[in-house]
């Protein structure tokens, strides 16, 4: 983890200087246009290197070390650096906060913090001040339970394996207090009873003395003769003024719990059963929260002739901002600017003949170093067609991290491409069935260009089903996962596909 740290600081010294170089560099057509590595960023992004030193700071800032050198280096040595679930769960009075949040924590086999029981479990100077002011009668301030809660969570154990605390805070006021104290929770879990519900189990709520365990002479009764001989009812839980009163108090401060952990805040219906319960519970802990290290889009569009790819790449490059590089745009570009590189590809254009694979990469790579394409990122298309090619182009550190191929059935291609024909005295692009011609006269001057001749489109949807599977089974290997997309749609509905998976990560596999 040192070495990816150091890897990380060079990769961000060396992209800081290149952009400053370029901001400082005078214009000059000779000047050749700045690149920089691709593996920097695709390194980055893989290792997670943005969250490992984003935790390894909070969690110096939170603990505020005398030695923060060592502090790290012992952070960075620990077996599991990742965060542990710190998880708060909450509700009304009779929710089965505590019932359910026990569970949790068990399945997590995280640390269970029960505020009621914490005085009795605290040896410092806090858990006194509780056990005294218990024995008098009195309610514990919030600065005290706050002190008992940061003493627990601390320990060993919580620090290793998480924490799951129950039924507090129970106001914005405990929540920021806590907050203040570094008692941070990565998950607020609220919840949800109906109010009449509430009332009907608290008639029959019973509690194990022994063990602290909570059961329902209706609804959760326990199987144990010894457990159930020894069952008592909590005080007030037939006083329907007291349950009112709880009630109230839940829906003043409501709004104000869910403002103080709003990023952190969700709702799981508890009006169900306890093991449902228990497993929303635990989907929304187990829910990775949306990381907010920097992502630097890098699209390959796959597909056949006629899929759309060149329609979809603008629209993604123009809502995003990333740079649409389009291989034969490249091609024509170099040629026409008459570049070193354009001279040697100009007789192959010329002669209509396949350029070799090394002059295409050497475009490519010119392309894809140059700072915008790695500081904003690119939509690819035109390449790779084949699994030899996807390999090279990964050996030259261009790794997509969203891959799509645009699938629609030869037919749809047939007409979508062959019906293409333009008007040569204005140039203009018209379709026979989607944008006819205005007049006779017009369509009987179209011209059809030779690669959008049905033989032609036909080998061309040949040559690309015989490498499509090859294509997905290597993206597949790499655990670059490949999403297939329904492109025999309108554009729209097509692009909105596309952008959903752009923005949202990319599915777990089962």
């Amino acid at each position: 983890r040192l070495a990816c740290i150091e890897r990380a600081v060079c990769s961000t010294v060396i992209i800081a200087r290149a952009a400053q170089r370029q901001i400082t560099m005078t214009v000059d057509e000779t000047s050749r246009p700045l690149r920089i590595p691709p593996e920097y960023g695709v390194y980055a992004e893989e290792k997670g290197i943005f969250d490992l030193l984003k935790n390894l700071l909070e969690d110096v800032i939170i603990n505020k070390p005398a030695d923060p050198l060592s502090h790290m280096l012992a952070w960075l040595a620990q077996d599991t650096p990742e965060t542990p679930p710190s998880v708060i769960v909450q509700g009304r009075y009779s929710s089965g906060r505590h019932s359910v949040g026990k569970l949790v924590a068990q399945k997590l086999r995280a640390a269970y913090i029960s505020p009621d029981a914490l005085p009795e479990e605290d040896i410092t100077q806090a858990g006194e001040t509780a056990r005294q002011l218990i024995s008098q009668g009195e309610p514990i301030p919030d600065e005290v339970m706050t002190s008992l809660i940061k003493n627990r969570i601390n320990q060993p154990d919580a620090k290793k394996k998480g924490w799951v605390l129950v039924a507090y805070p129970e106001t914005r006021a405990q929540a920021q207090l806590l907050q203040t104290n570094a008692v941070l929770a990565h998950h607020f879990v609220n919840l949800q009873t109906p109010d009449e519900v509430v009332m009907e189990r608290s008639k029959g709520k019973k509690i194990d003395p022994e063990t602290g365990d909570i059961y329902h002479i209706t609804f959760d009764y326990p199987s144990d003769a010894d457990v159930e001989n020894r069952l008592v009812s909590p005080a007030n839980c037939e006083d329907d003024a007291f349950i009112i009163d709880q009630l109230n108090n839940y829906h003043r401060n409501e709004n104000g719990l869910k403002m103080a952990y709003e990023p952190f805040y969700s709702e799981v219906n508890a009006d169900q059963p306890k093991a449902d319960v228990v497993l929303q519970v635990l989907n929304v802990v187990a829910r990775k929260a949306r990381t907010a290290a920097p992502h630097t889009p890098r699209i390959i569009l796959l597909g056949a002739r006629g899929a759309g790819k060149s329609v979809q790449a603008g629209l993604i490059a123009k809502k995003y901002g990333i740079v649409n590089v389009k291989l034969d745009e490249l091609i024509r570009t170099h040629v026409a600017a008459e570049s070193n590189l354009g001279m040697t590809l100009k007789p192959y254009v010329e002669r209509g003949s396949d350029i070799p694979e090394n002059l295409i990469f050497k475009l490519l790579d010119d392309r894809l170093g140059q700072l915008d394409c790695v500081s904003r990122g690119w939509v690819l298309t035109g390449i790779p067609r084949t699994a030899s090619q996807a390999e090279r182009l990964e050996r030259f550190g261009y790794r997509a991290n969203r891959v799509f191929l645009l699938d629609i059935p030869t037919d749809s291609v047939i007409e979508r491409v062959c019906q293409r024909a333009m008007d040569p005295l204005t140039g203009s692009l018209y379709h026979l069935l989607y944008n006819p011609p205005p007049t006779v006269e017009v369509k009987e001057r179209l011209q059809t260009h030779p690669k959008d001749r049905e033989e032609v489109v036909q080998r061309d949807l040949q040559d690309f089903h015989a490498n499509k599977e090859e294509i997905i089974d290597y993206f597949e290997s790499v655990g670059n996962s490949l999403q297939i997309v329904n492109a025999d749609q309108d554009t729209h509905t097509v692009f909105e596909t596309l952008e959903s998976l752009i923005v949202n990560p990319i599915p777990r596999k089962v």
